[in-house]
């Protein structure tokens, strides 16, 4: 979970498949207002959250930030919220999507490694409960590359 923005991605089961959604803005709640929307709107059983640990498995200045925000959630929502370390999960969207470097602002903008790194640490988190996710990347590559050709073609 990002201090900007949020990347949200969802399990579907009978698939066993991960797709990303469209990332949030951290401002005025709507990161919260858009997990709580998503609760309900698809009965989620489970909201796995990302949180920054160091080295030693321990809370960042971030990953502070996040307990505040599930903090404010859990009394918003009935769903059980785990939370799952999010290491180098965005520098590894960045390699999923075949950004290299620093991604260009359209690109950062968009949510969409955000959206990727959510993919990511829900992945990581069915694997160490035993299922085999498989993750819907095709849009996410597509977009990139659309914002990508969209800044060439304005210089």
């Amino acid at each position: 979970m990002g201090r900007k923005r949020v990347g949200i991605a969802i399990y579907w089961a009978e698939k066993a498949a991960i797709t990303p959604l469209e990332g949030v803005e951290r401002g005025g709640k709507r990161a919260e207002q858009a997990v709580l929307r998503l609760a309900n709107s698809h009965n989620l059983s489970l909201i796995v959250i990302g949180v920054p640990l160091t080295a030693d498995n321990e809370e960042t200045e971030q990953g502070g930030d996040v307990t505040l925000f599930v903090d404010r959630l859990r009394r918003r929502c009935a769903v059980p919220i785990e939370l799952w370390d999010e290491y180098l999960s965005s520098e590894e969207a960045k390699e999923l999507l075949g950004i290299s470097g620093s991604p260009h602002r359209n690109v950062r903008e968009s949510g969409i490694i955000d959206s990727v790194a959510a993919c990511l640490i829900l992945q990581r988190h069915l694997l160490a409960k035993g299922h085999s996710p498989s993750m819907d990347l095709a849009t996410a590559r597509h977009e990139v590359a659309a914002l990508l050709r969209k800044v060439r073609g304005s210089y």
